[in-house]
């Protein structure tokens, strides 16, 4: 029985359970969310122009752990353009997050990933010197969270049934690039 059907299908108009994510992305990480980044304009909270809210029907920490995954990475490089999150990586990802809905363990990692994503964010001061407005922008850096990361993976491996050698490609993948010089430091 094939349990795996698109990610897509657990967007709904209204819910409780929200992600965001940023439709564009220059790094090497696709960053999911479980609340939106600060950004301050004039003392003011707002939503960045390049971050996505959906409301979908499981459980959001069970949504951003998954695509948080290598794996999700080594698939959006694949099959994407390589800057966008459109509605086609949506589609085209499959996981049965109903069935893992209940995944202490991943709900568990996706509080970890929070906290760190936390952790290891500083505030970036931005002038917009066509509008004269200074942006407070929360910054994060998801290489220094590719240990929780990695354990999310392996809550995945089990998932779809990868073997130990696959399990490596998936979180060694593209690691050259995506850890930078913190991968020389060991």
């Amino acid at each position: 029985m094939n349990l795996q059907k698109p990610i897509s299908l657990c967007f709904t108009k209204e819910s409780k359970n929200k992600v965001y994510f940023r439709n564009a992305s220059g790094s090497y990480y696709r960053l999911f969310l479980i609340k939106p980044p600060t950004i301050t304009i004039k003392g003011e909270k707002v939503l960045s122009t390049t971050l996505k809210e959906k409301n979908i029907n499981v459980n959001s920490k069970i949504f951003v752990a998954s695509l948080s995954s290598n794996l999700f990475h080594w698939f959006w490089v694949a099959f994407s353009d390589n800057y966008h999150i459109t509605s086609k990586e949506f589609e085209y990802f499959k996981l049965e997050l109903k069935y893992l809905d209940n995944n202490k363990k991943l709900i568990n990692l996706c509080d970890s990933i929070m906290e760190d994503y936390e952790k290891n964010s500083s505030i970036r001061i931005e002038q917009d010197m066509r509008k004269g407005l200074k942006r407070e922008v929360q910054i994060f850096e998801p290489r220094k969270s590719k240990s929780i990361i990695d354990e999310i993976d392996k809550v995945l491996a089990e998932h779809y049934g990868f073997s130990d050698e696959e399990l490596d490609f998936i979180i060694n993948y593209d690691i050259k690039y995506r850890m930078g010089r913190e991968l020389d430091s060991d």
